[in-house]
């Protein structure tokens, strides 16, 4: 087996409906999707739907043609999320690609390029969440930030050889990180992803983790709060409950 496939042919065929490169040339494609969300999947769990949307399509709209295939699109953009999500929760998310240096074809560089461009687009969403890494997560994983920063600039520079011109990279960082060296050494680079995917992984899932046990901590202290819909929330933030932390 080439690759792992996470969704459905019915899935990838509903959301690849949406996605026209050849009329949107900013909007991910299909093989781009799937990095995309697989990176979700370890990030921040409470990324909005339209933050998610907006990076999906670039800088032009969706090509929605009627309100259901808005509700289809959302409906499977969904299903698609909680697929990865489970194979992460059932330790069985990993880089989805099966790579020797015997298969090590153009076409398969490429779809890896696709994937981790992909993946560079989700970690854009909450690059700030990433970076720098959290110190307690290191010391359970028994990994430094260099682990992470190096699994990182793997990932950036295998997208970023084949879309130069969508991912910012200043001069002097094209000098420093040794750009073409990277690119004449691409297929034994692309041969450790593997390993650096794992490590972002396992950190996701942490820090996932904490995300999720810190909102229900803070749903758990607003309950015990008794706190009104319309009285002032215990965040500080000086909005009424119902329009800060209690936002449905």
């Amino acid at each position: 087996m080439e690759k792992i496939e996470y969704l459905s042919e019915k899935q990838k065929k509903q959301l690849e409906k949406y996605l026209q490169p050849s009329i949107n040339k900013d909007v991910l494609t299909l093989e781009q999707l799937d990095g995309f969300l697989f990176c979700l999947s370890i990030s921040s769990p409470f990324i909005s739907l339209e933050e998610i949307i907006a990076s999906i399509f670039g800088s032009s709209s969706p090509v929605f043609n009627s309100f259901q295939d808005v509700s289809t699109f959302n409906e499977y953009l969904l299903q698609a999320q909680n697929a990865y999500t489970h194979a992460l929760n059932n330790n069985k998310l990993v880089f989805p690609f099966n790579i020797t240096e015997k298969k090590m074809t153009n076409d398969l560089i490429h779809l890896v390029q696709d994937w981790c461009y992909g993946f560079v687009r989700g970690a854009i969403l909450n690059y700030n969440d990433w970076m720098p890494p959290d110190e307690q997560i290191l010391k359970i994983l028994k990994i430094t930030q260099e682990h992470v920063y190096t699994s990182f600039f793997l990932i950036y520079m295998t997208a970023y050889v084949l879309y130069p011109d969508k991912l910012p990279l200043s001069k002097e960082m094209v000098e420093k990180e040794g750009v073409d060296k990277f690119k004449q050494e691409l297929a034994d680079n692309i041969l450790v992803l593997p390993v650096a995917v794992e490590v972002l992984v396992h950190y996701g899932k942490h820090l996932r983790n904490n995300y999720l046990k810190g909102k229900r901590m803070q749903e758990n202290f607003y309950q015990s709060a008794k706190v009104g819909r319309n009285d002032p929330c215990p965040c500080g933030s000086g909005k009424k409950y119902k329009k800060c932390c209690g936002k449905v």
